[in-house]
């Protein structure tokens, strides 16, 4: 059986620093720059930089940016895998993190994916801190595991499967409130006996490491400029033959195109011009099945990219002539889901700070006209006081309700965890909704909880 345990810390008392923020918050240009300061290395936190052959959709650090300095992770996972998941983050960044400190060198996890962060710094922020239920990987299955194969069901099946189980062990039901989660249940259940809400932490517990996480805030205005600026530049640096030679590619090679990299943000986006160049293909004598309007790709560059697996048919990629309006509309959608991921990855930072992480904010709002300089000394004091005193925070369990569904019956709405709820009751939106409750039907609403 592989071996998928997390590895002992080599000394979890040793700092680990975190830098995170939403996309175009200033992450690369300000690690590399405390990262030779201090003589540090980056352990690269992003969901998208962690794939292969995803260089301009994940605006990978180029050789340039780094600067000479490592970027552990970057480019180490196959685009076709579609089984990595935050468990093997975990285990893959905690023996970079202990590489780094054998080596005397401060590691810093910097990225946007802030679960993958949580995970490596606080154990039992997974659903398990044992790796077993994703053993025993199946070829056939696409790279899942037996169970995960086994369970990859819709959200209605796998809801009720798991309101069955929960009834017959007298657990209490909780819905979960997304079809992954109930997969992930179903198959710790059938892996260890117990049901993921009981391995994690009920009481106070010890970060994994003594570490420290700079979160880099913007205002959304700016922000929204700069991702409107990233996507703008990506276009011209030929993002969209790189997506859908990535596409074709998982195409070609029975890839699971719901699964992975393909459901990012950047990618997953550009989805409908993918359908739409197959179904050009599908008619006779297509011009985009044989014409190459990408004259900068050439055959050796698609070699070196893609290897002689790829097809004759897609060794060129197709012409994007009359396009260009869809082409648009999908870019626009990237840039509108940047900003709408970015209140997620505030949201997630809460909750780090709720259970007792140190987190220090530096906005970055201003430094397209004042530059660096200030940001990067001020955040350089931060850390330095760090390194010389690091510890060990006590973190409060994590929520219980985090995962509960609740329902409000003035808005027709389920929001999922308490703190959501809450600060929707406080909203403009429900506000209303009661006032003109209370006018036209002269009670006072109710709120259920629905537990399904």
């Amino acid at each position: 059986m592989t071996d998928w345990a997390v590895p002992e810390p080599y000394d979890s008392n040793r700092p680990v620093v975190c830098i995170l923020g939403p996309t175009a918050s200033g992450k690369t240009s300000l690690s590399t720059k405390v990262c030779a300061e201090f003589g540090g290395e980056v352990i690269v936190c992003d969901s998208i930089q962690l794939y292969e052959h995803c260089n301009i959709l994940s605006a990978k650090v180029t050789d340039a940016e780094a600067s000479g300095i490592p970027h552990h992770l970057l480019s180490s996972v196959s685009p076709l895998d579609p089984s990595f998941t935050v468990m093997k983050y975990q285990q893959a960044a905690v023996k970079a993190i202990n590489d780094c400190h054998k080596r005397d060198k401060v590691p810093f996890i910097v990225g946007g994916t802030v679960y993958y962060a949580a995970s490596t710094m606080a154990f039992d922020s997974l659903l398990g801190s044992n790796q077993e239920y994703i053993d025993a990987v199946d070829p056939a299955a696409g790279g899942y595991s037996v169970l995960q194969k086994k369970w990859d069901l819709p959200l209605d099946e796998l809801e009720a499967v798991f309101k069955q189980t929960c009834t017959a062990n007298r657990v209490p039901f909780e819905a979960l409130g997304s079809r992954r989660a109930y997969r992930e249940a179903m198959v710790c259940y059938e892996m260890t006996g117990n049901f993921p809400s009981r391995y994690q932490q009920k009481e106070e517990s010890e970060a994994s490491f003594a570490s420290l996480v700079i979160y880099l805030t913007c205002d959304p205005e700016e922000l929204s400029r700069r991702a409107q600026a990233r996507v703008d530049e990506m276009k011209a640096q030929g993002v969209v033959s790189e997506a859908v030679g990535l596409y074709l590619k998982g195409i070609s090679e029975g890839a699971m195109l719901d699964r992975g990299v393909f459901q990012a943000i950047g990618l997953k986006e550009l989805k409908p011009l993918v359908d739409r160049i197959l179904d050009d293909m599908t008619v006779e004598d297509s011009p985009r099945f044989h014409r190459d309007a990408l004259d900068s790709m050439t055959d050796r560059e698609l070699a070196l990219l893609w290897g002689p697996t790829l097809p004759a048919q897609v060794h060129r990629l197709p012409d994007l002539t009359g396009l260009d309006d869809l082409i648009d509309d999908c870019l626009q959608t990237v840039v509108t889901s940047t900003v709408n991921y970015a209140k997620k990855q505030a949201k997630a930072v809460d909750v780090l700070k709720a259970r007792g992480f140190p987190v220090v904010e530096v906005d970055t709002t201003r430094v397209r006209v004042d530059g660096w300089g200030d940001i990067v000394g001020q955040t350089a004091k931060i850390i330095r006081h760090f390194i010389a005193h690091p510890y060990k925070a006590t973190l409060a369990p994590p929520d219980p309700e985090a995962r509960k569904v609740f329902h409000c019956d003035i808005c027709g709405r389920d929001i999922v965890g308490r703190q959501q709820y809450d600060v929707h009751l406080k909203s403009g939106k429900h506000k209303r909704g009661l006032r003109t409750m209370k006018r036209n039907q002269g009670r006072r609403p109710s709120f259920n909880i629905i537990v399904r």
